[in-house]
């Protein structure tokens, strides 16, 4: 087989969309914060980004046009740019500017320390990579580190296939699958014929930036809140007593938090629709030591007021969705229809560019990270990488056209983060805060679920 580094290779559907999506205004680039104690040795976290550079193709390329097709065109001699910055780490992501993947390879790294502590930030143009191949990225990272430190204690870095970076689009369907995945799709119709006759609204009435504005100011803007062992631990125990996911349970949660603000604001009508992206991963046996890529779809959630006046009926019915999804593999839907949307006039950029809302928020949940690392934990549970010990990571998904907010959020040593990224162009950020603070607010918001009485088949999964 011809060296990945030698070859051009065309985006995937998936890729297309987030490639022609991107735009100054509203960058379709997610960040990955690391949070250290500790001070990060300069010369061994550039050897080690080196390292683990090569061995991820698709964070090393550029976005070639060539016609109408796509291709990623790998960089030999180009690493991820890092920004050493001489700031103190802070709550607050830092600053960044517009990634432009057609000239720039789309991975950038800011390090910000002083004399006890260190983070990280991870700028990803989403075309390179999805939020668990940045996840593993980091994870190689950390344990190269700690290698180039201490070259006694080895980590051996997992083992990779590159040649699995040229299967990323077919998402694990083959002949001998395909007959089955295409039934399971079917049942799939139902819903993207709901997906086309429902028309979702911004949670509260915006104009979005042009296509021609620059990149928004200190962006981007997040607020935080993280559970500690002791609340996450209760978020757990109720979602199971409840026969549901945390996952489900925080979804829930979004939903009531954003209709209840929408509600305080004039000019909301409760039968808008308003529509929730999550990420689904489409990673599987197929896929195991793929380097960093795409290998993700998306699911759209649609509710409106009717469905938030019965908050148990709300968690039964995203719970029976999402498990619908799952047992059938209905993340496959979007891509196959991005497939169709490729060969109709004006092809994906066209469809990415429509001046429309098609999705009020996002909602991003990757589970537990680093579940599965080799570098040794204290008793915390924390990650111990050389002389550093890692927090806490963090992710932000970003912002899109007709979106106020986006969330997402990271369980890591038995404690979940959300992180929400606010809009200020369009609000002010204080305004943003009763809708974190609804969806959990304290150690009795959570126990409450406890005495929810929604009967679903148990289900163990985070």
């Amino acid at each position: 087989m011809k060296d990945l580094w030698d070859r051009r290779m065309r985006l995937n559907v998936i890729e297309e969309l987030l490639f022609w999506d991107d735009r100054p205004a509203y960058p379709w680039s997610f960040y990955v914060k690391l949070h250290f104690a500790g001070v990060i040795d300069r010369a061994a976290f550039e050897r080690a980004v080196e390292v683990v550079s090569r061995r991820h193709v698709l964070l090393c390329s550029l976005v070639q046009i060539r016609g109408k097709r796509l291709y990623f065109v790998p960089q030999r001699d180009a690493l991820p740019q890092i920004d050493w910055r001489d700031e103190s780490p802070g709550e607050q992501l830092p600053s960044t500017t517009h990634l432009d993947i057609t000239k720039e390879i789309g991975l950038r790294i800011i390090v910000r320390q002083n004399e006890t502590e260190a983070d990280v930030t991870l700028q990803i143009q989403h075309s390179a990579c999805d939020g668990l191949g940045t996840f593993e990225f980091a994870d190689e990272l950390m344990m190269q580190y700690a290698n180039e430190l201490d070259s006694s204690a080895i980590f051996e870095l997992p083992q990779l296939d590159p040649s699995l970076i040229l299967k990323r689009g077919k998402w694990g369907v083959n002949w001998r699958n395909w007959f089955k995945t295409m039934r399971n799709q079917l049942i799939g119709l139902k819903g993207a014929k709901q997906f086309l006759q429902r028309h979702p609204v911004s949670l509260i009435p915006c104009v979005p930036e042009a296509d021609t504005a620059g990149f928004p100011e200190n962006y981007p803007h997040t607020l935080q809140y993280r559970l500690d062992r002791e609340q996450t631990a209760m978020l757990v125990k109720a979602a199971k007593r409840a026969g549901c996911t945390v996952n489900d349970w925080l979804t829930q949660k979004i939903f009531l938090a954003v209709s209840d603000w929408r509600n305080t604001h004039p000019d909301v009508d409760e039968n808008d629709w308003i529509r929730m992206m999550v990420p689904v991963s489409l990673r599987g046996r197929h896929s195991i030591g793929s380097p960093a890529a795409n290998i993700v779809s998306s699911i759209f959630l649609d509710r409106r007021g009717e469905h938030f006046e019965n908050p148990e009926e709300l968690l039964l019915g995203i719970h029976d969705e999402m498990q619908l999804i799952k047992r059938r593999n209905l993340g496959l839907v979007f891509p196959f229809s991005l497939k169709l949307t490729r060969w109709a006039p004006g092809g994906l950029k066209k469809a990415a560019r429509q001046d429309k809302c098609s999705m009020s928020l996002i909602f991003t949940n990757p589970g537990r990270v680093f579940v599965e690392s080799k570098l040794p934990q204290d008793d915390q549970g924390q990650l111990q990488a050389g002389n550093l010990t890692l927090i806490r990571p963090e992710l932000v998904s970003p912002l899109r056209p007709y979106n106020l907010m986006t969330f997402s959020s990271v369980c890591y040593a038995g404690q979940i983060g959300i992180a929400v990224n606010v809009d200020r162009r369009v609000t002010t950020k204080s305004s943003f805060d009763p809708v974190l603070k609804t969806i959990l607010n304290d150690a009795d918001n959570i126990a409450k679920v406890t005495n929810a009485n929604v009967k679903i088949q148990e289900n163990q999964n985070f």
